[in-house]
């Protein structure tokens, strides 16, 4: 019983190494994807801002 658990244990510090860096790797994909999304915003909002002076 105390084999199992030692096994066990040792499982778990892996499975939660593995949990910390998905959740490192979650968090750099969000910030990646938050730096495109404003890099995209901007031309949008240029070609907005074209498009309605355009016409004054």
């Amino acid at each position: 019983m105390a084999d199992e658990n030692i096994v066990l244990r040792e499982a778990l510090t892996k499975i939660k190494a593995d949990i910390a860096a998905e959740g490192e790797r979650v968090h750099a994909l969000v910030r990646a994807g938050t730096e495109l999304a404003l890099e995209l915003e901007q031309p949008v909002k240029n070609s907005q801002r074209l498009s309605g002076s355009a016409g004054h």
